[in-house]
């Protein structure tokens, strides 16, 4: 009677063991394919950064639009800084540079150089901070234009979809810097009313 006991415990553990090892397998695959989502995920998030900014200016209808455009290495990100009204048109369409170094004083946003990528935010944060972010591929871009003016430099960028005009106070060297690296083949430089 004993050893049909002991049988009987030891087909019973036998039993409760295979299908713990079952149940903890499955939570163990299910576990590990969801951290290797993550880490795909993040891995993905490492791989992409930012290379450089360029603050800019988009007119609107009723006054205009200050943007950031995030340059990564497969990518430009359009980020929103803030509008202003019809009414404060901002200096530097009206003093030229001088009036870009004063605006600097008087609105809030910050203009940030070149820095290393390991200082800005990840290209999906940017995106998720604001839902009218957007970004635009370098595949996707057909071809750039930029004009170097007295008073301001225009960014033309013309995508499969879209086409997109800024205006810049930085030093038309660094703008063509950024949009030289992945863009070179599609970029044309002009300037208009300089000698």
């Amino acid at each position: 009677m004993a050893s049909t006991r002991l049988s009987h415990r030891g087909a019973s553990r036998s039993r409760f063991w295979s299908v713990l090892y079952g149940l903890l397998g499955k939570v163990l695959a299910d576990e590990t394919g969801r951290s290797l989502s993550r880490a795909r995920v993040l891995l993905e998030e490492s791989a992409e950064r930012i290379v450089g900014d360029l603050p800019v200016v988009a007119r609107l209808s009723m006054g205009h639009e200050r943007l950031t455009l995030f340059f990564t290495d497969r990518r430009i990100i359009v980020g929103r800084r803030g509008k202003s009204s019809a009414g404060s048109v901002p200096a530097t369409f009206m003093l030229g540079s001088l009036g870009s170094a004063l605006s600097g004083l008087f609105h809030r946003g910050t203009r940030r150089s070149s820095k290393p990528g390991s200082r800005y935010p990840s290209p999906n944060t940017i995106l998720g901070s604001n839902r009218d972010n957007f970004s635009i591929y370098f595949d996707d871009v057909v071809g750039v234009d930029l004009t170097r003016t007295p008073s301001t430099n225009t960014i033309v960028i013309l995508s499969k979809n879209d086409k997109l005009t800024f205006s810049c106070g930085t030093r038309m060297e660094e703008i063509q810097r950024l949009f030289k690296a992945k863009l070179e083949n599609r970029l044309s430089i002009s300037k208009t009313g300089l000698s």
